[in-house]
C-alpha cells in the first residue's frame, strides 16, 4: 500500500540555503554601505582640509603670514590671541586692526567624532613661529593641516607628496595638506 502525501511546506533543507542566500545578502550589502559611509567621510574630510585651505590663504594675503597653532594642533590662534576650537558653531574670524575678518563661517570637525584636524604652522627654517612677537622675525610662513583618512588604500594617502602628517598624535594622521612654503619678504 502506498501512502499519497501532500506537502504543504518547505523541507528542513530548502529553509536553510533560503536561510544562507539571505545571510550571504546581508553581509554583501552591509559591507558595500559601510564602505560608502568610510568614502563619504574621507570625501568631507579631504573637503574640509580644502576649505580651510582657502581660508588660511585668505588668512595670508591679509597678514602676509597665516595664523599660529597653539603648539598641539588642536586650535589656530589668531594674531589676537582669539582661540578656534575645532568643531565649535563659530566662524574662523579674527580681528585685525580693530574689525573683525570672517575667514571661513564654521571651524569643521571631523565627520565621524568631535575630533579636529592637526594644524601645524612654522617659520621658513621648519621652526614654530610666533605671529605675536614682532621682533622674533619668525613669522608663520608654512603650514600642514592633517586629518585622518579611514580608507588606507586612498591614493592622496598611499603617495603623500611635500608633507609628512602629524604622526605622534592620537589618533595617527595619515592625510595631509601641505601649503604656504612662502618666502620671507
Amino acid at each position: 500500500m502506498m501512502f499519497n502525501r501532500k506537502s504543504y511546506g518547505f523541507t528542513l533543507i530548502e529553509l536553510l540555503i533560503v536561510i544562507v542566500i539571505i545571510a550571504v545578502l546581508v553581509t554583501i550589502t552591509a559591507s558595500s554601505y559601510r564602505e560608502a559611509q568610510e568614502s563619504s567621510r574621507d570625501s568631507k574630510r579631504k573637503s574640509d582640509l580644502a576649505k580651510l585651505e582657502a581660508a588660511l590663504e585668505r588668512f595670508y594675503s591679509d597678514n602676509n603670514k597665516y595664523p599660529n597653532d597653539n603648539g598641539v594642533g588642536g586650535l589656530i590662534v589668531c594674531p589676537d590671541g582669539t582661540a578656534l576650537t575645532w568643531g565649535e558653531d563659530h566662524a574662523f574670524q579674527c580681528t585685525i586692526g580693530g574689525s573683525d575678518k570672517v575667514y571661513m563661517n564654521e571651524m569643521p570637525k571631523d565627520p565621524r567624532d568631535s575630533r579636529g584636524y592637526f594644524y601645524n604652522a612654522t617659520d621658513i627654517n621648519n621652526n614654530p613661529c610666533d605671529n605675536n612677537d614682532t621682533n622674533s622675525g619668525n613669522d608663520c610662513f608654512k603650514y600642514i593641516i592633517s586629518a585622518q583618512i579611514e580608507d588606507a588604500q586612498d591614493k592622496d594617502v598611499i603617495n603623500l607628496t611635500g608633507c609628512s602628517p602629524q604622526t605622534g598624535a592620537t589618533p595617527t594622521y595619515n592625510y595631509c595638506v601641505p601649503r604656504g612654503q612662502r618666502k620671507q619678504v
